[in-house]
């Protein structure tokens, strides 16, 4: 009797990346959909930060800062889909452009990414200088305690 093969492991890895000093994200260039940077074929790895980082830094074309991985498996836990959230650029690499996520939000590709889109956009929303002015609270001023 011959033992169960098991599947090479197979992702698919994508780029979430937001815009200095802008709630934008990084799509590609091509078309006038929002997809997220993504590798154009499934990477037969185990789901390893180094190599999904690896990956993205190649296909952005600089070093990257990773803030937060979120492995999406499929059935079977052997592939899916890999999400990289990146530290802010500057400037848009070669090949990709800036666009707001919340115009595109339900159509985002790959759609398993869309919830972590959501998700990152309101953890944006909630961290921007506008949303985070509160008032001086109960009992006084923002100023120095009075002495």
């Amino acid at each position: 009797m011959s033992e169960p093969s098991n599947p090479a492991p197979s992702w698919r890895v994508a780029a979430l990346v937001g815009r200095a000093g802008s709630g934008d994200v990084l799509v590609e260039a091509a078309g006038d959909g929002a997809r997220l940077p993504a590798l154009p074929h499934s990477m037969d790895i185990e789901p390893f930060a180094a190599d999904s980082l690896g990956a993205v830094e190649g296909m952005l074309g600089a070093p990257c800062v990773p803030l937060r991985l979120t492995w999406l498996p499929a059935e079977g836990w052997r592939s899916g889909s890999i999400v990289v959230e990146l530290e802010e650029l500057e400037a848009a690499p070669g090949g990709f452009r800036w666009i707001d996520p919340s115009d595109v939000l339900d159509s985002a590709e790959p759609p398993e990414a869309r919830p972590v889109v959501r998700r990152w956009l309101d953890r944006r929303n909630a961290s921007s200088p506008r949303s985070s002015r509160r008032g001086p609270g109960p009992g006084g001023s923002r100023g120095r305690p009075r002495g």
